[in-house]
């Protein structure tokens, strides 16, 4: 039985890099999306995820699969806070007298799904470009005990096998 993975190979510089910098380069992309609470800095890197993945040559798959993964968790997630945000009244879009679309929903449905864009496509990225095992065992070289490696590891490859099982 073969191991399904969502490494694919190629050659490009992405591809050449340490397993260790392209962990670096995850890190700084999320961080700026997490601790900055704005639309553009998220939305930012993103933009960084696709250009890397153009220049890994993993674009159109990248692009592809982001889509068809994350739609199903933005449309009810945009749903659910733009008309049930309990932060805010300001109207935008009336569906029934009682039920709208407000500003403030729509605003932290925005970041929260930029942001979600930018970790999930760094992430994502990684597991493109770096083979399972070295990723691994870049993990350990950093000093990661194997207790905190092998749960981060797992959770990376948790997508490849239940697409597989599905």
């Amino acid at each position: 039985m073969s191991i399904k993975t969502l490494f694919v190979p190629r050659i490009s510089l992405l591809h050449r890099l340490d397993p260790r910098t392209k962990l670096l380069v995850w890190a700084a992309i999320a961080t700026p999306a997490l601790l900055a609470n704005s639309i553009i800095v998220s939305l930012s890197m993103f933009i960084l995820t696709v250009a890397l993945a153009i220049l890994g040559r993993v674009s159109g798959l990248y692009i592809k699969n982001i889509v068809k993964i994350l739609l199903p968790v933005f449309v009810p997630v945009f749903l659910i806070q733009g008309l049930f945000y309990p932060g805010g009244n300001t109207p935008v879009v009336y569906l029934l007298p009682w039920l709208y679309f407000r500003q403030e929903g729509i605003a932290f449905a925005a970041t929260l799904l930029t942001r979600l864009l930018a970790i999930f496509g760094g992430a994502y990225l990684l597991n493109l470009t770096t083979y399972p095992s070295d990723l691994m065992a870049s993990m350990q070289k950093m000093g990661l005990p194997l207790k905190i490696a092998y749960p981060l590891f797992s959770a990376l490859q948790i997508v490849p096998v239940l697409e597989s099982r599905l």
